[in-house]
């Protein structure tokens, strides 16, 4: 602005006085012009970069908060996910526990099964040797059957 003003107070005192030849006087008026329209693009300049500066800033901005969001709904997405692989997980993990159960229990009732039938087969055995004791004349002490009969 000031610079302005000078520009124009000289203009101002070569207009006005004849210090100078006519020819001379034009181009100093000239240079004064472009002086001025100088000025006035550098002043433009500087407020365009400001505004672009400050634009800048602005889509920095916006960029950022983009990618803080892009950025959590990644990592929502990942916990989901996650979260469906422990469901998962568990889920194969309460199968494989039922399975074994199931066949622990089906090992448990062939063993008793198997202990059913050779309890039986012994108390057979063993009656059948009481019998063959008491036709020669021998006398056995009682057993307690091992199922209590």
């Amino acid at each position: 602005m000031k610079e302005r003003q000078r520009w124009r107070s000289e203009e101002d005192a070569l207009r006005g006085g004849s210090v100078l030849a006519f020819g001379d006087n034009m181009m100093v008026l000239e240079l004064i012009e472009c002086c001025k329209e100088l000025e006035e693009g550098y002043c433009a300049w500087v407020v365009h970069r400001k505004e672009a500066a400050w634009r800048l800033r602005k889509v920095e901005l916006q960029l950022e908060v983009e990618k803080t969001s892009q950025r959590k709904e990644k990592m929502d997405e990942i916990e989901a996910k996650i979260k469906a692989l422990w469901v998962k997980q568990n889920a194969a993990l309460d199968r494989i526990e039922s399975e074994c159960r199931e066949q622990l229990a089906g090992m448990r009732r062939d063993a008793e099964s198997k202990e059913q039938k050779l309890a039986e087969q012994w108390n057979a055995k063993h009656m059948r040797v009481v019998k063959c004791m008491e036709q020669v004349g021998c006398r056995m002490p009682q057993i307690a059957e091992p199922n209590g009969r």
